[in-house]
C-alpha cells in the first residue's frame, strides 16, 4: 500500500520539470519531477533497491528529456540487463536546445546556478584558452557542455546525500554512466565479472574510478598528482563519497570530462584505471553527441583520426582521438 501510495503521489509530479526517475528491474516504477524544496528532499529520502553489484550502492544515469535522450535510454536499459544491474536511477538533465542562448540556459531553475557558479562558468577553459574570450552569456550559444556539467554535479549532490543516508562501508561505489554508454563486448571474462573485477581490483586510497575506454586509454592502475586534466570522457566512472566531496569542492569552470581529472592533479584524491580486459564501457563508436554541433563535420574527421569539440561560437581541433579499445 504505501510503494503504491509513493508511486502515485510521485507520478502527480510528472509533468512540471524534469528531475529524477527510479528504474528497477521490471521498468519504470517512480517518477519524480524537481519543483520545490520539499519535494526535492522527499525524491531524495526514497531508497530503492541495490543495484545488486558487489560494492556499488547505487547506479546513476544522465539523460535528457528528448527523442534522442529516449532512444538512447532503450540501450542504457539493455547495458544494465547485460550488466545484471538490478535498479537504477534515471537523471533527467538539462537539454541546450530548450535555451536560446547561454544566458538564458544559466538563469533557469530546473537546475540552478548560483551567482557565483555563474561568474565561475565564464573561466571555463577546455585546453585552448577561454571559451568565452570575453563575449558575454547572451552573446553565446546554449551550451551542451554546460549543460552535461550541471547534470553530473547534480549527480554527486544526490549520490553524496545518498551515501550519507546508506552509512555502509560495504558499498563504497555510486556508479555514474551518460545515456550514450554501451557494453564493450571483449570485456572479460564477460562484461558483468569484468565491472565485478574492475571495482574489485581497486587499491584502497582510490575514490574515482574510470570505466569505459576513452579515459582510459592507454593506461591503467592508479593516477595520481599531476594527471593531465584534459584526459576526455565523462561516460563511465565510479566515486565513493570523498570523491563526491572533492569533485563539488572544486569551481565551476570546466566541462564534466576535465572536472574528473582536477581533484586527482591536484593530489586531493586517487584516480584508477582498470586493465585493459575490465574496460567495461564503450564511447568510441559512431553516435549523435548531445555536446556537439554539426555531426556530419565530426564524423567526416574523425575518418582522420581527429575530434572536433562544437561550443556554438568556438571550434578547435582536439589531439588525435584514441582508437577504440575493442
Amino acid at each position: 500500500m504505501r510503494a503504491t501510495a509513493i508511486a502515485s503521489c510521485l507520478m502527480a509530479w510528472s509533468r512540471r520539470c524534469m528531475g529524477t526517475l527510479v528504474v528497477g528491474g521490471n521498468g519504470a516504477l517512480l517518477q519524480a519531477h524537481r519543483s520545490s524544496t520539499d519535494e526535492v528532499k522527499r525524491v531524495k529520502s526514497l531508497t530503492p533497491p541495490s543495484p545488486g553489484v558487489p560494492g556499488v550502492a547505487e547506479v546513476y544515469t544522465l539523460s535528457v528529456d528528448s527523442p534522442l535522450g529516449k532512444e538512447r535510454m532503450k540501450g542504457v536499459a539493455e547495458v544494465m540487463k547485460d550488466l545484471k544491474i538490478e535498479s537504477f536511477v534515471s537523471v533527467m538533465g538539462l537539454s541546450a536546445a530548450a535555451y536560446k542562448n547561454e544566458q538564458d540556459e544559466m538563469d533557469q531553475q530546473v537546475l540552478p546556478m548560483t551567482e557565483q557558479q555563474k561568474k565561475e562558468w565564464l573561466q571555463v577553459d577546455i585546453g585552448y584558452g577561454p571559451v568565452h574570450k570575453g563575449k558575454k552569456p547572451a552573446m553565446m550559444g546554449s551550451s551542451g557542455a554546460l549543460a552535461c556539467s550541471l547534470g553530473h554535479r547534480h549527480i554527486w549532490e544526490t549520490a553524496l546525500d545518498m551515501f550519507a543516508k546508506r552509512n555502509s562501508s560495504d558499498e563504497r561505489w555510486a556508479l555514474i554512466v551518460e545515456d550514450d554508454v554501451r557494453v564493450r563486448r571483449r570485456a572479460s571474462p564477460s562484461p558483468e565479472e569484468a565491472l565485478r573485477e574492475a571495482l574489485a581490483s581497486v587499491p584502497a586510497g582510490v575514490d574515482i574510478v574510470f570505466l569505459d575506454d576513452r579515459h582510459c586509454w592507454g593506461r591503467s592502475g592508479e593516477l595520481g598528482q599531476g594527471v593531465d586534466i584534459y584526459l576526455q570522457s565523462s561516460q563511465a566512472y565510479a566515486i565513493t563519497a570523498k570523491g563526491a566531496r572533492a569533485l563539488l569542492s572544486e569551481p565551476f569552470k570546466r566541462n564534466a570530462d576535465h572536472w574528473l581529472n582536477i581533484p586527482v592533479h591536484d593530489g586531493k584524491i586517487r584516480g584508477f584505471c582498470p586493465k585493459r580486459s575490465r574496460i567495461v564501457f564503450a564511447h568510441e563508436y559512431k553516435h549523435a553527441s548531445m555536446i556537439k554541433s554539426n555531426a556530419a563535420k565530426l564524423n567526416l574527421l574523425s575518418v582522420f583520426g581527429l575530434r572536433v569539440d562544437y561550443f556554438r561560437n568556438t571550434r578547435v581541433v582536439r589531439r588525435r582521438t584514441p582508437p577504440p579499445i575493442v
